[in-house]
């Protein structure tokens, strides 16, 4: 048997390439093994944080806090600059954006809605939602 040139050439072409995907495939097997062994001793938790018991509370809630009869309570949508300054937490700089955000909503629907407020946040809405209160009327 007699090999032409090109016969010679092909065969020195197919041996490196079939070399590199011989080479390819084999690293790619031992590459599979071992992300298989090291993710064996993987344990993904399925339960939920039910058990999870927080040890400190972001948002303390003093528990002696003041409960005020209905006819008492400051309605946010009446209330003057002095009635709002007189409220624990609030003072002259708080109650002027309270009033800035009553105009700018037309009026409070909750006593929640106060949290829209600039500077306002749930522990000044918890020392306060037990002394104010929202009336129906809107500006």
């Amino acid at each position: 048997m007699v090999l032409q040139k090109t016969d010679i050439f092909r065969r020195l072409l197919f041996v490196p390439i079939v070399a590199v995907v011989v080479a390819a495939v084999l690293r790619l097997d031992l590459a599979i093994r071992y992300l298989n062994k090291i993710t064996e001793d993987i344990h993904i938790p399925t339960s939920s944080f039910a058990h999870y018991k927080p040890t400190k509370s972001s948002v303390k809630i003093k528990a002696d806090s003041k409960e005020v009869p209905d006819k008492d309570r400051i309605d946010l949508n009446k209330a003057e600059l002095s009635e709002l300054d007189s409220l624990p937490e609030i003072g002259k700089a708080r109650a002027e954006a309270i009033i800035l955000q009553r105009a700018k909503m037309g009026g409070f629907y909750s006593v929640d809605d106060v949290l829209c407020t600039p500077g306002i946040g749930l522990k000044t809405l918890f020392e306060i939602k037990n002394m104010v209160t929202v009336s129906n009327e809107k500006l």
